[in-house]
């Protein structure tokens, strides 16, 4: 009997495995996720003694790149560029994770209900590895690793369990560091924990050996901003709500998304089952975990894929933990008699599985696929590549997708502090508004004279061989003209006298390309911020 079980667990691990190996072919074959890409790069910067606003301007909190800095050192000890070391960082922390929930789900799951938990691990590798796709290694790929062991740790403290306390302050330790990488997690652990203190019916249920240790990353990360990182307070914060204003789209828009939608027909299940349900505790934490995510979500009010990734990895999980249970349920009645109802409600579970998490995955990775071949076949990209090869550009585009790819491709130097111009299409929609305040009318006076007083300096400073102008239509006005980033630099007489130095060289895939002049010399541009400003 014992040859028999080991064997088949054998055969689950060959699986996951598996999964490993699909997913390391994949990303092997994809650029590196812009968001990470960009990030690893500030990381960078703060490791060698840079600092917010002075040597970058990103609005994610420092947690965000706190969470990068073990792919630069990983690729200096190494000696491994940042692409390679940041994809075995994150394939190591999803194996890691795996494992962790392997320990836990052998608590939960008896011997009759070993089958499950093989199933389970595989669907955790498949969302872990596969499901992320372009998204792999974005901050929500990397919450839902770390925090996935506390959530089955949750269940075993419902059900009583004993684990080994050593394990429980590594759990907490990793699921502290899953929470804090961005405010919104914290919805995720305030849910979790308001369930368990209702089950528990004691509201110091929360006070816990793994909560505490959580409560302690988060306030150590809350000191160390004002100690490593005063600047993100004093020059970021002020500054980045035109991130979140330019970046936010229609409640419709964001409600609207086959996640969503997905995730109330998980819900509508729980409700028809919950009463049959063996392992309704379990259920009902990752219930809980994805409406916290699903807060986080919508407080950023994006439709973009990698931020609705938590809610549809957990939602997953536990839909495919509705159809193991269902599926025994049905072969154990198999000889008394099977209803119409059980067999008709697998196969529609099976089929929103196939429709939802299964159909996206393979979405978003031909998404991943087809970035690559664009930066493979672009003239713009291969202009960069032959003519700034490790060289300074300057890209205006406010999509980071494309400033940090053809940055990557071309293995060229950003002379901007900014990941993009992402800020700008919060300020001209709020230049744009006339129903403004007085005061809120200086602040985007003050706001666009500070985002052009940069600009100015990064310019003077590095001196870009060439300057990128994206004239796509669909920039910062929709439906609307196109927008014109030179001319609205061009306001400021400075930056005038600057861009004379630039001469235009061609128009390549909707971008404007500029070269330097040869007689461009820094101390012949009189752009001094202070004499601006006086």
């Amino acid at each position: 009997m014992r040859v028999k079980i080991w064997s088949e667990y054998n055969y689950w691990l060959l699986a996951v495995l598996c999964v490993f190996i699909v997913g390391i072919i994949i990303q092997a074959n994809m650029m590196l996720n812009f968001d990470a890409s960009w990030l690893i790069k500030a990381a960078n910067k703060l490791l060698n003694g840079g600092h917010y606003y002075t040597d970058f301007i990103d609005a994610n909190p420092p947690f965000a790149l706190y969470l990068y800095i073990p792919t630069v050192l990983l690729a200096k000890i190494c000696h491994i560029n940042f692409a390679l070391a940041f994809k075995i960082y994150t394939f190591a922390i999803a194996a890691g994770s795996i494992y962790l929930c392997h320990i836990l789900m052998r608590h939960i799951f008896d011997n009759t209900g070993n089958r499950i938990r093989y199933i389970l691990l595989v669907v955790i590798a498949f969302v872990f590895i596969l499901m992320p796709a372009y998204s792999f290694g974005e901050r929500e790929h990397f919450t839902v690793m770390l925090i996935l062991p506390y959530l089955f740790l949750l269940d075993l403290r419902l059900l009583n369990k004993s684990i080994n306390f050593y394990l429980i302050l590594l759990i907490g330790l990793i699921a502290g560091i899953g929470f804090a990488i961005k405010p919104y997690f914290l919805f995720t652990l305030v849910a979790c924990e308001l369930y368990f203190m209702y089950k528990k019916r004691s509201l110091f249920a929360c006070v816990r050996s793994e909560t505490i240790l959580i409560g302690v990353v988060i306030l150590l990360y809350l000191i160390s901003i004002f100690i490593f990182t005063p600047n993100y307070i004093r020059k970021i914060l002020p500054l980045s709500y035109l991130y979140f204003v330019g970046s936010g789209a229609s409640f419709m828009v964001v409600l609207l998304q086959g996640t969503i939608i997905f995730l109330l027909i998980v819900l509508g299940v729980y409700f028809l089952l919950h009463k049959r349900l063996r392992y309704k505790s379990l259920a009902e934490i990752l219930i809980f975990a994805s409406i916290g995510y699903l807060i986080a979500y919508l407080i950023q009010r994006t439709d973009w894929y990698y931020h609705l990734l938590p809610i549809l990895t957990i939602i997953t999980i536990l839909m495919v933990l509705f159809i193991c249970e269902k599926s025994f349920d049905i072969m154990a009645k198999f000889k008394s008699g099977i209803k119409w109802f059980d067999i008709v409600l697998i196969i529609l579970l099976q089929v929103f599985i196939i429709i939802a998490p299964i159909t996206d995955t393979i979405r978003h990775t031909a998404i991943g696929m087809s970035t690559v071949k664009y930066f493979h076949t672009s003239k713009v990209s291969q202009y960069v590549k032959n003519h700034a090869y490790e060289q300074s550009i300057y890209v205006f585009d406010e999509r980071m997708i494309i400033v940090n790819g053809l940055i990557d491709y071309a293995h060229a130097i950003s002379a901007s502090r900014f990941s993009s111009q992402s800020f700008l299409p919060g300020l001209i929609w709020l230049s744009n508004m006339s129903n403004l305040t007085d005061t809120q009318k200086n602040r985007v006076i003050k706001d666009k004279r500070e985002i052009i007083d940069v600009t100015i300096e990064d310019l003077q400073k590095n001196r870009p061989k060439l300057i990128l102008e994206n004239l796509a239509k669909h920039n910062l006005y929709p439906n609307k003209k196109r927008f014109n980033f030179i001319g609205f630099f061009s306001q400021d007489k400075h930056f005038r006298k600057l861009f004379k130095h630039y001469k235009y060289v061609a128009m390549l895939d909707d971008f404007a390309i500029y070269t330097r002049k040869n007689n461009f010399l820094a101390n012949n541009v009189e752009s001094n911020i202070d004499d601006k400003k006086s």
